[in-house]
């Protein structure tokens, strides 16, 4: 018998309910899973949308420092790519196994700390609005942690 056959019947391959060798509770889990990375997708182009505003017009105290590099190389075409590209990639691993009660945790946490991250988005700006005077005065101090995309080169 070819292995592709077998493979194609594998319960960890197949999208489909119970009938295909999965338990409720792993189709259950696996329907839980893939509504949180939809979420995620979501949260995240938020993120993105976020990242790009505030770095285009005055700019931003950016923590990450792999963000940071990309960053510096002034494209908001790489950062989306850059962002599409980790994130698509983390997707389709916790799709891949989705079925899997680790996976949910993974999932979970995940979804929680784009949420937190997205809470202080809202924060931020929120207060940046309010304080139009401070981007400027931090934009002039010397930071490795400032960055911003400018038009210039």
């Amino acid at each position: 018998m070819s292995v592709l056959p077998r493979l194609l019947a594998s319960d960890r391959l197949v999208i489909a309910g119970p009938s295909a060798g999965l338990t409720p509770a792993e189709y259950s889990r696996g329907r839980r899973v893939a509504m949180l990375l939809g979420a995620i997708l979501l949260l995240s182009a938020g993120d993105l949308y976020m990242t790009l505003t505030h770095l285009t017009q005055a700019g931003m105290l950016e923590a990450n420092p792999v963000a940071r590099l990309v960053m510096a190389y002034n494209s908001p075409m790489l950062l989306g790519l850059w962002k599409m590209c980790s994130v698509g990639l983390a997707i389709a691993i916790l799709f891949w196994a989705r079925h899997r009660g680790r996976t949910e945790i993974a999932t979970w946490f995940c979804f929680l700390v784009l949420t937190w991250l997205t809470c202080r988005w809202i924060v931020y700006s929120d207060q940046i609005g309010t304080l139009a005077e401070i981007p400027a005065a931090i934009a002039g101090h010397p930071s490795a942690e400032w960055v911003a995309m400018t038009d210039d080169e």
